[in-house]
């Protein structure tokens, strides 16, 4: 039996991640390990440690780390422990693939030590554009790193070209975070509000907001200022507010909503929704607001509008769905006035979820099942 190695330092890569590690669980072709670190373990950010107990999945490795990012010097502190502790681990496991997704800063040091250890990388979502995100050139330094690709779409496989991988070891299943959302038990829209103990006469507003990587404490504080005082002015939605991402400056925005559900009643922040309650709420909700990927990979699934502000996803492949705003009251609130229109209604009746492609998570294990063990790990640049 082949080892799979599978690795999580968030409640994003995990929830998208999890269909695939299930599918691979079950095999009788491999044996299964997850890693899991980062900030699964923080309670200011949910403590999505739970949900991963809640998902049964076997061989857990945890390796918990303190996770302070608020600084560059606490960031290094933190990876060079992992870095020990994960050099450890696959020294003892020996797998024969680790399975990566995304772009977060802490997946490049399983990624380079899987290099040293001459373990093929096998790399989900690579190829995308993120411009106002450190992720961004994360992501390309670790498709460099890895040997096989899965790419959301087809425009992200040409970038994996462009950046000369060789194509056929680039292949287009979409994103396995919607590949079984027909499976997934949805709350219907009753249950979902007395879930979240909100009032079913208002309108529904989820917002999921990020630090931009170019952005200081003093301009992350301005510019989500601007973006509370648009929704202190909607008093018929129910506003449901989700942790930022683990990034220099959340903690900015945080503060910030934790005073603004203080001073508004119809407000609420739920730290880490869980991918049951969050994918509901896609599904019943009137809007999605804020800079998050899932507004871009997710949402367009479930045809709620998105309202993505800022730069923070600029480059990415999007759906009619997702409405562009810049840091303006005007701008953000017209808007939120086009989403829930009948004119916007009739746009996305044309609107097509991108990033969706039926039996990902098949397509995928299927790949990976009939790969041959590569001895030699060396890799040639493809000139375009």
């Amino acid at each position: 039996m082949k080892k799979i190695l599978f690795f999580t330092s968030s409640r994003s890569d995990f929830g998208i991640q999890l269909p695939l590690i299930k599918k691979f669980s079950h095999s009788k072709k491999f044996i299964t390990h997850t890693v899991i670190t980062g900030s699964h373990f923080d309670k200011k950010y949910g403590y999505s440690y739970d949900e991963i107990i809640k998902s049964k999945i076997s061989n857990k490795i945890v390796v918990k780390i303190n996770y302070d990012i608020s600084n560059p010097l606490n960031i290094s502190s933190f990876l060079s422990k992992l870095l020990i502790k994960l050099s450890k681990i696959f020294k003892k496991i020996k797998p024969n693939y680790l399975v990566i997704l995304g772009d977060r800063f802490e997946i490049m040091v399983p990624t380079m030590l899987a290099n040293h250890f001459k373990i093929p990388v096998i790399h989900l979502h690579g190829g995308e554009i993120t411009e106002g995100s450190m992720d961004e050139f994360t992501r390309h330094a670790i498709s460099k790193m890895s040997y096989i690709h899965f790419p959301c779409t087809k425009n992200y496989k040409k970038r994996l070209i462009q950046l000369g991988e060789n194509p056929q070891d680039i292949h287009n299943f979409g994103s396995i975070s919607l590949s079984d959302i027909e499976n997934n038990k949805l709350l219907n829209k009753i249950d979902l509000l007395k879930k979240l103990n909100i009032q079913n006469n208002n309108k529904n507003m989820i917002v999921t907001f990020h630090p931009e990587f170019s952005f200081n404490e003093t301009i992350t504080k301005k510019k989500f200022s601007i973006v509370c005082k648009v929704l202190s002015t909607l008093k018929n939605f129910n506003i449901i507010f989700t942790a930022p991402a683990q990034e220099l400056n959340s903690h900015i925005i945080i503060k910030l909503i934790n005073n603004f559900c203080k001073k508004n009643k119809n407000a609420k922040y739920i730290k880490s929704l869980g991918r049951n309650i969050y994918f509901s709420c896609l599904k019943h909700f009137d809007i999605l607001l804020g800079n998050s990927s899932s507004g871009i990979i997710e949402a367009p699934y479930f045809n709620i509008p998105v309202i993505n502000i800022g730069r923070r996803q600029y480059g990415r492949d999007c759906s009619l769905n997702i409405l562009n705003s810049n840091y303006t009251i005007e701008d953000i609130s017209n808007q939120i006035n086009y989403a829930v229109s009948k004119k916007f209604k009739n746009r996305m009746k044309k609107n097509k979820a991108i990033y969706y492609q039926r039996g990902t998570v098949e397509k995928i294990y299927k790949k990976i099942s009939n790969l041959k063990i590569k001895k030699n790990l060396s890799k040639k640049f493809r000139d375009i």
